[in-house]
Protein backbone atom coordinates (compact mmCIF):
# COMPACT_ATOMS: atom_id res chain seq x y z
CA UNK A 1 0.00 0.00 0.00
CA UNK A 2 1.44 3.36 -1.06
CA UNK A 3 1.63 6.04 1.64
CA UNK A 4 -0.60 8.41 -0.34
CA UNK A 5 -3.44 5.90 -0.72
CA UNK A 6 -6.74 6.65 0.97
CA UNK A 7 -7.39 3.89 3.51
CA UNK A 8 -11.06 2.92 3.54
CA UNK A 9 -13.14 0.75 5.87
CA UNK A 10 -16.39 -0.45 4.26
CA UNK A 11 -19.43 -1.14 6.47
CA UNK A 12 -22.57 -2.81 5.08
CA UNK A 13 -24.71 -5.71 6.25
CA UNK A 14 -25.17 -7.14 2.73
CA UNK A 15 -22.17 -9.37 2.05
CA UNK A 16 -22.54 -9.53 -1.73
CA UNK A 17 -22.74 -5.72 -1.91
CA UNK A 18 -19.77 -5.35 0.44
CA UNK A 19 -17.65 -7.83 -1.54
CA UNK A 20 -18.62 -6.21 -4.86
CA UNK A 21 -17.75 -2.74 -3.61
CA UNK A 22 -14.43 -4.02 -2.29
CA UNK A 23 -13.66 -5.59 -5.67
CA UNK A 24 -14.51 -2.38 -7.56
CA UNK A 25 -12.39 -0.24 -5.23
CA UNK A 26 -9.44 -2.65 -5.54
CA UNK A 27 -9.06 -1.36 -9.11
CA UNK A 28 -8.55 2.20 -7.89
CA UNK A 29 -4.89 3.10 -7.44
CA UNK A 30 -5.52 5.90 -4.94
CA UNK A 31 -7.76 3.83 -2.64
CA UNK A 32 -6.97 0.86 -0.42
CA UNK A 33 -9.70 -1.08 1.37
CA UNK A 34 -8.15 -1.82 4.78
CA UNK A 35 -11.18 -3.55 6.27
CA UNK A 36 -14.77 -4.69 5.88
CA UNK A 37 -17.44 -4.87 8.56
CA UNK A 38 -20.95 -6.28 8.37
CA UNK A 39 -22.36 -3.97 11.02
CA UNK A 40 -21.81 -1.02 13.31
CA UNK A 41 -20.49 -2.95 16.30
CA UNK A 42 -17.94 -4.76 14.15
CA UNK A 43 -16.87 -1.45 12.60
CA UNK A 44 -16.28 0.08 16.03
CA UNK A 45 -14.03 -2.88 16.92
CA UNK A 46 -12.13 -2.80 13.60
CA UNK A 47 -11.33 0.91 13.42
CA UNK A 48 -8.45 0.90 15.94
CA UNK A 49 -6.84 -2.07 14.17
CA UNK A 50 -7.12 -0.99 10.53
CA UNK A 51 -6.75 2.78 11.11
CA UNK A 52 -8.81 4.00 8.12
CA UNK A 53 -8.81 7.53 6.77
CA UNK A 54 -12.45 7.13 5.73
CA UNK A 55 -15.27 4.86 6.86
CA UNK A 56 -18.00 4.27 4.27
CA UNK A 57 -21.09 3.47 6.34
CA UNK A 58 -24.42 1.96 5.38
CA UNK A 59 -27.24 3.60 7.33
CA UNK A 60 -29.74 0.79 7.82
CA UNK A 61 -28.09 -2.19 9.48
CA UNK A 62 -29.62 -4.62 11.98
CA UNK A 63 -27.12 -4.69 14.86
CA UNK A 64 -26.36 -0.97 15.14
CA UNK A 65 -27.56 1.53 12.57
CA UNK A 66 -25.16 3.74 10.66
CA UNK A 67 -26.35 6.94 12.32
CA UNK A 68 -25.54 5.70 15.83
CA UNK A 69 -22.27 4.17 14.63
CA UNK A 70 -21.32 7.43 12.89
CA UNK A 71 -21.98 9.38 16.08
CA UNK A 72 -19.86 7.00 18.16
CA UNK A 73 -17.02 6.91 15.62
CA UNK A 74 -17.02 10.71 15.36
CA UNK A 75 -16.74 11.03 19.13
CA UNK A 76 -14.08 8.33 19.59
CA UNK A 77 -12.04 9.01 16.43
CA UNK A 78 -12.66 12.61 15.30
CA UNK A 79 -9.83 12.43 12.73
CA UNK A 80 -11.65 9.71 10.75
CA UNK A 81 -13.99 10.95 8.06
CA UNK A 82 -17.29 9.17 7.50
CA UNK A 83 -19.36 8.88 4.34
CA UNK A 84 -22.92 7.61 4.59
CA UNK A 85 -23.83 5.18 1.83
CA UNK A 86 -27.55 4.59 1.55
CA UNK A 87 -30.38 3.54 -0.70
CA UNK A 88 -32.60 6.07 1.10
CA UNK A 89 -33.18 9.56 -0.25
CA UNK A 90 -34.82 10.73 2.94
CA UNK A 91 -34.58 14.24 4.44
CA UNK A 92 -34.61 12.90 7.97
CA UNK A 93 -31.86 10.34 7.39
CA UNK A 94 -29.67 12.82 5.54
CA UNK A 95 -30.08 15.34 8.35
CA UNK A 96 -29.48 12.80 11.13
CA UNK A 97 -26.33 11.28 9.65
CA UNK A 98 -24.81 14.69 8.86
CA UNK A 99 -25.60 15.83 12.39
CA UNK A 100 -23.95 12.64 13.69
CA UNK A 101 -20.73 13.65 11.94
CA UNK A 102 -20.77 12.27 8.39
CA UNK A 103 -18.85 14.34 5.82
CA UNK A 104 -20.63 12.83 2.85
CA UNK A 105 -23.87 11.23 1.70
CA UNK A 106 -23.80 8.96 -1.33
CA UNK A 107 -26.72 7.00 -2.74
CA UNK A 108 -26.20 3.33 -3.55
CA UNK A 109 -27.51 3.84 -7.08
CA UNK A 110 -24.45 5.97 -7.96
CA UNK A 111 -21.75 4.99 -10.43
CA UNK A 112 -18.36 3.79 -9.23
CA UNK A 113 -16.88 7.01 -10.65
CA UNK A 114 -19.16 9.12 -8.47
CA UNK A 115 -18.43 6.92 -5.46
CA UNK A 116 -14.67 7.34 -5.95
CA UNK A 117 -15.14 11.10 -6.49
CA UNK A 118 -16.94 11.27 -3.14
CA UNK A 119 -14.19 9.36 -1.33
CA UNK A 120 -11.49 11.58 -2.83
CA UNK A 121 -13.40 14.78 -2.01
CA UNK A 122 -13.99 13.79 1.62
CA UNK A 123 -10.34 12.71 1.96
CA UNK A 124 -9.40 16.29 1.02
CA UNK A 125 -11.56 17.70 3.85
CA UNK A 126 -14.41 18.58 1.50
CA UNK A 127 -18.06 17.69 1.96
CA UNK A 128 -19.61 15.46 -0.69
CA UNK A 129 -23.32 14.96 -1.29
CA UNK A 130 -24.68 13.16 -4.31
CA UNK A 131 -26.69 15.58 -6.46
CA UNK A 132 -30.08 14.26 -5.28
CA UNK A 133 -29.10 14.62 -1.62
CA UNK A 134 -27.57 18.06 -2.24
CA UNK A 135 -30.83 19.15 -3.87
CA UNK A 136 -32.82 18.22 -0.75
CA UNK A 137 -30.40 20.02 1.56
CA UNK A 138 -30.34 23.08 -0.70
CA UNK A 139 -34.15 23.21 -0.96
CA UNK A 140 -34.41 23.19 2.83
CA UNK A 141 -31.76 25.89 3.11
CA UNK A 142 -33.47 28.13 0.54
CA UNK A 143 -36.82 27.69 2.25
CA UNK A 144 -35.29 28.80 5.55
CA UNK A 145 -33.49 31.68 3.85
CA UNK A 146 -36.83 32.95 2.51
CA UNK A 147 -38.29 32.82 6.00
CA UNK A 148 -40.18 29.59 5.45
CA UNK A 149 -40.67 27.01 8.13
CA UNK A 150 -39.61 23.41 7.74
CA UNK A 151 -41.70 20.58 9.04
CA UNK A 152 -40.19 19.21 12.27
CA UNK A 153 -38.61 16.26 10.46
CA UNK A 154 -37.12 18.57 7.80
CA UNK A 155 -35.38 21.13 10.02
CA UNK A 156 -31.71 21.58 9.32
CA UNK A 157 -29.44 20.34 12.06
CA UNK A 158 -26.35 22.29 13.14
CA UNK A 159 -24.21 19.81 11.18
CA UNK A 160 -26.41 20.21 8.10
CA UNK A 161 -26.06 24.00 8.36
CA UNK A 162 -22.27 23.54 8.51
CA UNK A 163 -22.41 21.38 5.37
CA UNK A 164 -24.49 24.06 3.64
CA UNK A 165 -22.01 26.77 4.59
CA UNK A 166 -19.20 24.66 3.10
CA UNK A 167 -21.22 24.08 -0.08
CA UNK A 168 -21.99 27.79 -0.41
CA UNK A 169 -18.26 28.54 -0.07
CA UNK A 170 -17.65 26.20 -3.00
CA UNK A 171 -16.05 23.45 -0.96
CA UNK A 172 -17.55 20.58 -2.93
CA UNK A 173 -16.83 18.54 -6.01
CA UNK A 174 -18.61 18.78 -9.31
CA UNK A 175 -21.50 16.36 -9.66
Amino acid sequence: MASNEIKVLLVDDHKIFLDGLCELLSKEEAISVVGKASGGREALKLVPHCNPDIVVMDITMPDMNGIDTTKMLSQRHPHIKIIALSMHLDRGMISQVLEAGARGYILKDCSIDEFVRGIKAVSQDLVYLTPKAAKIVLEDYLLLKKGGVLAAENKLSPREMEVLRLLVKGEHTKS
